[in-house]
């Protein structure tokens, strides 16, 4: 090689490993903060969910109060009530209010007909997730979110639920209703393509 040659080598060499190492660390921090920006877009839509949840659900114990609490623990017309007006409180396509008792026996679900009247308490999903007996202990507890997957009435699909579950401990009972979370994984992902296509 010509030391002209070997000149512009050592000149270009040092200036391609510089742009190489730069354009590396760039991508790199942008994707880092592509994916801090998704975790906390993520986490403010959960977020927004839950208190989704709360608002319905405080909702739902507001339209059966003055019955509930009127009602002596045996009074089997006041839950006759309450069954209908938690039965007609549906929300959209997949919003709807369910109710179990302590024991896992099904008393109000408007979506799937098959289930009032019948046990569930040892009912797991596919991850294994004992549902209805983690949604009754959270009721039991004061009242809880629990996340699971339950089949969603607009798509016939399994899909990740969440739900918040309350106690009308005078009956032994478990009110809960929930929302189907795959629309926001939906959403973030959506947006973690765009991000990796505005990066690349």
């Amino acid at each position: 090689m010509q030391l002209r040659h070997q000149i512009v080598a050592l000149a270009i060499l040092p200036l391609v490993v510089a742009i190489t190492l730069i354009t590396a660390f760039t991508t790199w921090q942008s994707s880092t903060l592509a994916q801090s920006s998704l975790d906390t877009f993520e986490r403010n839509m959960l977020r927004a969910k839950e208190a989704e949840l709360l608002n319905l659900t405080n909702l739902a114990l507001s339209a059966i109060k003055d019955v509930y609490d009127g009602a002596t623990p045996d009074d089997e017309r006041a839950k006759e009530r309450v069954r209908q007006i938690l039965t007609s409180l549906d929300y959209g396509k997949d919003g709807y209010f369910f109710v179990y008792d302590y024991d896992g026996n099904s008393i109000v679900h408007p979506r799937q007909a098959f289930r009032p009247g019948r046990n569930w308490f040892d009912l797991v999903d596919p991850d294994g997730d004992r549902v209805i007996a983690n949604l009754i202990q959270k009721a039991k507890e004061g009242g809880g979110l629990h996340q699971y997957k339950w089949d969603k009435p607009s798509s016939a699909a399994m899909a990740d639920k969440l739900s918040f579950a309350a106690g009308l401990d005078k009956w032994q009972w478990m009110i809960g209703t929930g929302v189907y979370l795959d629309d926001v994984f939906e959403q973030t992902e959506a947006a973690k393509a765009g991000l990796k296509d505005s990066i690349r």
